[in-house]
């Protein structure tokens, strides 16, 4: 069996097969109401992040750690940034609509935590749940343009889709202040918990909706023999196919390597510090064992083989990586 083929048909792949079986159920009448929904998500969802990110002084000034704001920013971005690849991964294996739960449901609970912590070790535990939600939640929504929109129309519609921050780069920033001044930081992630699913709702519904009419149509097959499987069996098929063990290294390695590259300059001896060494060469380590895990034993790999050798994926990753070097 080959475990890179990325077929609609593959039963590992069974959120590509559901997304594609579903484009004839989407209406222009419901992509227009989709593209709308996407678009006040991502009002809300920028209008929250540029506010907590201007709410950060305050909360590490009450407890007394304001030092540690850029410490806080940079781990939970890199964090969030080396979880793209697996919930990549997780949403060709359950869906699109699931997928776009889940991140919800990790920016609210983010949300919440920021809203009941006590210390920064919490608070910095709070914005690690929070962006990971928020960077993968914006991902899924990318790929659902990119799936329903027609390629000569496609550039436009994500272009479109990140209009709203011309709106919150000063909205944001004043909100914050507002809060601050008027009520408390507290109040305000209290208030973003209860308005993101809320605003998240009417993608969510339409995501399930016309899965639902594709299934009741006969568009999608359902996996009978998953369903009378044992729990225990459905869960070890799931971390085969999510490939659990390479997606921790994976992650885990790229965020320890990328953190004291970041915080070098932060750190008084530099890289004579024993934790920064310690982090480098632990994450180091820790990818060597991620390509020696989807060389041998990896069932099925997180990043194919075939993909990592496009000449068309290369070059984008490098032009990215060029674009983000300039812009830092």
């Amino acid at each position: 069996m080959d475990h890179d083929r990325d077929s609609p048909d593959d039963p590992i792949n069974y959120g590509v097969q559901e997304i594609e079986a579903a484009r004839s159920v989407w209406t222009p009448g419901l992509l227009k109401i989709a593209y709308l929904s996407v678009f006040f998500v991502i009002l809300g969802s920028s209008l929250e992040t540029q506010a907590s990110s201007n709410l950060v002084t305050y909360v590490t000034s009450d407890f007394s750690e304001h030092a540690l704001i850029s410490t806080i920013s940079i781990s939970t971005s890199l964090i969030a940034g080396a979880a793209r690849v697996p919930i990549a991964r997780l949403i060709d294996i359950w869906g699109r609509g699931e997928g776009y739960v889940m991140m919800v449901a990790c920016t609210t609970l983010g949300l919440i935590l920021m809203a009941v912590c006590n210390n920064v070790p919490v608070y910095a535990l709070a914005q690690v749940f929070y962006y990971i939600g928020f960077d993968g939640g914006g991902y899924v929504l990318q790929v659902f343009l990119a799936d329903t929109s027609s390629l000569r129309n496609r550039a436009l519609v994500l272009a479109l889709s990140s209009t709203p921050y011309i709106l919150t780069t000063f909205a944001g920033p004043a909100l914050a202040q507002y809060f601050q001044d008027n009520w408390s930081w507290r109040w305000a992630y209290t208030i973003f918990a209860v308005t993101t699913p809320l605003v998240s709702f009417p993608i969510i519904y339409l995501l399930f909706y016309t899965k639902y009419v594709a299934i009741r149509k006969g568009l999608i097959r359902s996996n009978e023999l998953q369903r009378k499987e044992p729990w225990l069996e459905q869960m070890k098929r799931f971390a085969m196919q999510f490939d659990v063990v390479g997606s921790v290294l994976f992650v885990a390695g790229l965020a320890m390597i990328l953190l004291p590259l970041s915080l070098r300059s932060d750190t008084p001896a530099g890289w004579l510090e024993p934790s920064m060494l310690t982090k480098f060469l632990t994450g180091y380590s820790a990818l060597c064992l991620f390509a020696a895990w989807e060389w041998k034993f990896a069932r099925v790999k997180l990043i194919p083989y075939r993909v990592i050798m496009d000449r068309t994926v290369l070059g984008s990753c490098l032009l990215c990586f060029i674009a983000f070097a300039a812009f830092k």
